[in-house]
């Protein structure tokens, strides 16, 4: 009887010091779900929903551990709750622990594949302004060659590269632009389209050597003060550029 009870004991403290382990797990848990953004918060969340099962089913192996030891029979409706706590939990706790990175990855891959795109859109203003200004390329130190393209972060460096370059030769062609223009007194940018028409002359006059005009014209203004939203604005002239080419047939 007393090598029952003993063993009775140990079973009971080592359930209790898991529940026990399982609360102070749910607790801080619960705490940092508060004060988390997604998608961290929705993976504590799917961990607390998991420690809050297992703690009922510790609890419940507890109860029946001292069921077992009164009498020794044990419901069968009770074993089939502790299974059906204890299959859903741990599956759930995984599934917890790797959404964040997993949301995360996602994210970060959508966020590649769209400034890959946006950087492929570029490529004919950048072209057109790149012939005229080459001395304004950002590269000018050799890199890894296919190394640096295959690696994720490459794309984000071409593509902050790409954009300052088109900036800065939108820049320094906008006079030329400016005189294609008849002069007005809104400060309103140049629309793409009529950008896309005017820039292969205006491209032509500056490789001609003619004298830098006296004004400028805003080109592809930005909206708001991020390098994205000038992207976009810059994406639509390169747009407008691709297709002016195409239906003239000529480059500039």
């Amino acid at each position: 009887m007393s090598e029952i009870t003993g063993k009775l004991h140990f079973y009971l403290a080592a359930g209790l010091y898991l529940v026990y382990g399982l609360v102070l797990a749910l607790w801080w848990t619960s705490r940092y779900i508060r004060v988390s953004n997604e998608p961290l918060r929705t993976g504590l969340r799917l961990v607390a929903a998991a420690l809050t099962a297992m703690v009922l089913m510790g609890s419940l192996r507890e109860i029946l551990t001292v069921m077992r030891w009164a009498d020794g029979s044990v419901p069968a409706s009770l074993i089939a709750g502790a299974k059906l706590l204890l299959d859903p939990a741990i599956p759930l706790f995984v599934a917890g622990i790797l959404y964040p990175a997993a949301t995360t990855r996602w994210m970060t891959g959508r966020l590649w594949a769209h400034r890959r795109r946006m950087y492929r859109r570029l490529t004919p203003l950048w072209t057109a302004l790149h012939e005229a200004f080459p001395e304004d390329s950002l590269h000018r130190t050799p890199t890894g060659g296919w190394r640096d393209a295959l690696r994720v972060r490459g794309i984000h460096r071409r593509y902050y590269r790409r954009a300052i370059e088109c900036r800065d030769g939108l820049v320094r062609i906008s006079p030329y632009l400016a005189e294609l223009e008849a002069p007005t007194e809104s400060s309103a940018a140049l629309p793409p389209g009529r950008a896309a028409v005017h820039l292969r002359q205006a491209l032509a006059a500056y490789a001609a050597g003619a004298p830098v005009p006296g004004r400028a014209i805003a080109v592809a203004l930005p909206g708001g003060n991020d390098l994205d939203d000038d992207v976009r604005q810059l994406v639509a002239l390169s747009d407008a550029l691709r297709t002016y080419q195409e239906g003239t047939g000529c480059t500039p």
